[in-house]
């Protein structure tokens, strides 16, 4: 039986603990290494910490479902989700008031952020606290997470879940918004829809200036090309005229001038660029066409395939319209912008004289002894060179006497032959 002494104290703490606010108690903070981590020890459970908190102190609400730790400007809180710990939002003041802070609802997206590598952990308890709603919220507030564990988690939600994710994500479309979230939003979100055109036109023009997200509005300029070829021609022009900067993703830009001159074709538009852009790349596999269509630069090839014409390029320019956004921004393809380029100006007529001129060369005549092969022959000494990289070179250089690795050759543009060839390496 409890003595009448004890029974005084447990009166005492329940009296004490009814009136509390939510500052039960306070102990050092106990931080440990994990890996590269540092993580903060609540209950026994870890939590990670985000860079640059170093806590020497930790408090805890009488709930001992929320907890707090010092940092120079405030505090910052740490979440029982389950049966785990997870870093939250921070808080200003001189003392923590727990019952000002935000609920585990509120609090979800910054957890998300901060757990790292307890991400997969994070899930599996938001799933058996709060269920698929819960998940849900904790996904469309940390749409700016680049995890693959975002992406798997919203795969295995309910179809009414993920609208509702997709919905928040929507804002990330608009004008003025962040675009931290931007690649997720033109992943996820159906981007086939008339009545949002303009939203994706002026959202794709305001990163432009200056340019954010390449990835991202790559997607943007495609889905307006789909929607209206017109539009989708303009826009694709004016992405093409905004100068590329010192700091830009040349990979990124990659992928974005891919859209925009494809944007172009497909809208039978015209743009100055792209010349450029095709005398640049001129003598790329994709503008010569075999019996599937465009090159891909993977055939064995003597490079002697006429240019496509415009009819053989459409079938490729739909199917790239139908490319997934991730698969577009991953440029897991590679980027073909010349390709479009080219059927942009083949439409109209406009192929410049250059390019042409470097086609005609690439398809002259060859003479050229059968043997011996060049990489063994004497240094001048006629021989046989490879038929494609004669005329890939051909196709490349303008000069009437062309040296191509190991081998040397003549190029008479009026005769339309290619002779002389030589060795131009010893053996």
């Amino acid at each position: 039986m409890p003595r009448p002494v004890e029974l005084v104290r447990k009166a005492a703490l329940f009296l004490l603990f009814a009136g509390c606010r939510c500052q039960s108690s306070e102990a050092p903070a106990e931080v440990q290494k994990e890996g590269e981590a540092s993580v903060i020890v609540v209950d026994g459970k870890k939590a990670v910490l985000p860079a640059g908190d170093a806590p020497k102190k930790l408090f805890r609400d009488e709930s001992g479902k929320r907890f707090a730790y010092d940092r120079p400007d405030g505090f910052r809180l740490v979440y029982v989700v389950g049966d785990g710990a997870f870093v939250g939002p921070t808080m200003s003041g001189s003392a923590v008031e727990f019952d000002k802070a935000p609920p585990v609802e509120k609090a979800l997206g910054e957890m998300f952020e901060h757990a790292g590598s307890h991400r997969p952990s994070l899930v599996t308890e938001v799933k058996k606290t709060l269920g698929e709603a819960g998940t849900a919220t904790m996904l469309a507030e940390s749409a700016h997470v680049d995890d693959k564990i975002w992406d798997e988690t919203f795969a295995t939600l309910g179809a009414s879940e993920q609208d509702t994710v997709k919905k928040s994500l929507e804002t990330y479309l608009e004008v003025g918004k962040p675009t931290s979230g931007l690649r997720r939003a033109v992943a996820w979100v159906p981007l086939k829809k008339e009545e949002k055109k303009a939203v994706y036109v002026a959202r794709a023009k305001e990163l432009t200036k200056p340019l954010e997200e390449p990835r991202a509005v790559a997607v943007l300029v495609r889905a307006v090309a789909a929607l209206d070829k017109k539009q989708g021609a303009d826009l694709g022009c004016e992405v093409l005229q905004v100068k590329p900067a010192e700091s830009d993703d040349a990979d990124a830009r990659d992928v974005l001038n891919e859209a925009a001159a494809l944007a172009i074709a497909h809208g039978e538009g015209t743009c100055k660029e792209l010349e450029a852009i095709l005398l640049n790349d001129a003598c790329r596999p994709w503008v010569r066409c075999g019996p599937n269509g465009p090159n891909d630069g993977r055939e064995t090839s003597t490079q002697l395939e006429p240019l496509c014409t415009r009819a053989e390029v459409e079938k490729t320019i739909a199917a790239e319209l139908e490319r997934t956004p991730s698969d577009v921004m991953g440029g897991s393809r590679g980027t073909r912008t010349a390709l479009f380029a080219f059927a942009a100006l083949v439409a109209k007529d406009a192929l410049p004289l250059a390019f042409k001129e470097a086609h005609e060369r690439r398809r002259f005549s060859i003479v050229q002894p059968k043997e011996p092969e060049c990489d063994a022959s004497e240094i001048g000494k006629p021989c046989h060179c490879d038929e494609g990289l004669i005329r890939d070179q051909a196709c490349r250089h303008a000069d009437p006497r062309v040296k191509a690795g190991i081998c040397q050759f003549d190029v008479d543009a009026k005769e339309k032959k290619i002779s002389g060839v030589v060795a131009s390496m010893g053996h």
